[in-house]
């Protein structure tokens, strides 16, 4: 790296207080500095993901709780209502709304 920043600035980098900026920051910084730099992205980015992805699968599990808790409530709706249908009804059952007005 000093010798691209050597080639970038020629001989009279050694007065140019950019090259000197620069040559301090290259010289002093440790080696895993972007590495941590990298890592800390990745797990930014890796635990928003993972977030997101918990969120889609709580959202998935409670729709498919919902909708399985609806059908039974319905499936016991059809029952009750065939039931209704197929229960006997005694002969003088008279449903006095159907019948007309003999008064």
């Amino acid at each position: 790296m000093l010798q691209l920043l050597n080639w970038a600035y020629g001989p009279a980098g050694q007065t140019d207080p950019y090259y000197l900026l620069l040559r301090d920051f290259i010289l002093l910084m440790p080696w895993w500095y972007p590495l941590f730099w990298a890592a800390i992205i990745v797990g930014y980015l890796a635990l928003r993901f993972f977030k997101r992805w918990r969120v889609a699968h709580v959202s998935r599990r409670g729709s498919r709780r919902v909708r399985a808790r609806t059908e039974r409530i319905l499936d016991k709706q059809v029952a009750v209502l065939a039931a209704e249908r197929l229960r006997q009804h005694p002969a003088n059952d008279l449903d006095f709304a159907d019948q007309p007005n003999t008064a």
